[in-house]
C-alpha cells in the first residue's frame, strides 16, 4: 500500500483535514505519515493551482481557510452522492503506486 498524498481528490482532502484535526502542519504531517516539507509543499501547489489560500500558519499553529473548508465539503458531498447512485463502489480513486 501506498503512503502517498497527492494534490487533489482525496490527498488533499485528508491533508487538510488532518490539518484540520491536528491544528498545525507538522502534527499533521506526522500523522499522514509524510515529512512536513513534502505536506508544506504540496498545500502550497494547491493553493496556487487554485488561485486561493487554504492554510493560515502562525506561532500558535496552522488554520484552514473558508475555502479550504468548502473543499472538504463539496468533496464530501460529491463523494456521498456518488456512493448512493452505486457508482462509488469498484472506482480507483487511489494513487498509483509500485512496490
Amino acid at each position: 500500500m501506498c503512503n502517498e498524498t497527492r494534490i487533489g481528490g482525496r490527498g488533499l482532502v485528508a491533508a487538510l483535514q488532518a490539518i484540520e484535526e491536528a491544528g498545525s502542519l507538522r502534527s499533521a504531517a506526522e500523522k499522514l505519515g509524510i515529512n512536513y516539507r513534502r505536506l508544506w509543499t504540496r498545500i502550497k501547489q494547491a493553493e496556487k493551482l487554485l488561485g486561493k489560500r487554504l492554510v493560515v500558519s502562525d506561532k500558535r499553529g496552522s488554520k484552514l481557510t473558508e475555502e479550504a473548508k468548502k473543499i472538504i465539503t463539496a468533496y464530501q458531498e460529491a463523494t456521498r452522492r456518488l456512493r448512493e447512485a452505486g457508482l462509488l463502489d469498484g472506482l480507483d480513486t487511489g494513487a498509483e503506486c509500485s512496490d
